[in-house]
């Protein structure tokens, strides 16, 4: 193991908030047993997200919607911690990220938007073409075709979504600050027979160093929750 890696695990393991367990079930049940250990995890209010602010790759102690995603993906593709840190180098990144003296020095290489990680399959493969015939289509001035399924059938086709399952929540053109498709993620959890979302909850906020109590990790049911937002449907993605 090379220095660098040495320092940079030190540094981002004293992050680590649980204790994993890296076990040969399905990937799409550990992305759920996973998902599970951070429920009841403060929302960060960070609007660059902690973990770009200071660098780093692992930060389970406050976590936003998309660190939550990519890292429960990293960790149930692993074997051990060390090996989530590879994987999230090759994930986050468009390129790779690069790690020098124990911080990532090209955050800035990152996927800021959701809806430019979809297409590399990074986070699944996109098969919301597969469960829903009905699809409505929205765009950007980044994206020219954004294909995903309207609010009106979700609880349709529910039983067709399987645990492990990544929802990426779609923004009313009204509501976008910066031009985004996605303004939410979360993860599938089937119980009984219903799909229920486990996701990150919360706000940013400016003064983000002295605010507390803005959310956390939740788990509810995915209709109930879709339908009394204003996202206009969801793209489903699988690994």
């Amino acid at each position: 193991m090379s220095k660098i890696t040495k320092v940079t695990l030190i540094v981002l393991l004293t992050l680590i908030t649980y204790s994993f367990t890296f076990s040969q079930d399905s990937i799409n049940d550990r992305i759920v047993e996973i998902a599970e250990n951070f429920l009841g995890t403060p929302y960060d209010p960070d609007p660059l997200g902690t973990y770009v602010r200071q660098k780093v790759i692992i930060h389970d102690e406050k976590v936003d919607c998309l660190y939550l995603v990519f890292r429960v993906i990293e960790l149930a593709l692993s074997t051990n911690e060390s090996h989530s840190i590879e994987i999230a180098l090759e994930k986050r990144f468009k390129t790779k990220g690069i790690i020098s003296n124990g911080v990532v020095i090209n955050y800035e290489d990152r996927y800021k938007y959701a809806e430019d990680a979809i297409p590399t399959g990074k986070l699944g493969n996109d098969i919301t073409l597969l469960i829903s015939d009905k699809i409505s289509v929205t765009f950007s001035s980044r994206v020219h075709r954004f294909e995903f399924i309207p609010k009106s059938e979700i609880c349709k086709i529910e039983k067709k979504l399987r645990n492990g399952d990544i929802l990426f929540f779609v923004k009313h053109p009204k509501d976008r600050k910066v031009d985004e498709i996605i303004g939410h993620l979360g993860i599938v959890k089937i119980e009984g027979g219903k799909a229920f979302l486990i996701h990150a909850s919360g706000y940013k906020v400016k003064n983000y160093k002295t605010t507390k109590n803005v959310g956390k990790v939740t788990k509810e049911p995915l209709c109930k929750y879709l339908m009394k937002s204003r996202f206009l449907g969801i793209k489903v993605t699988r690994l």
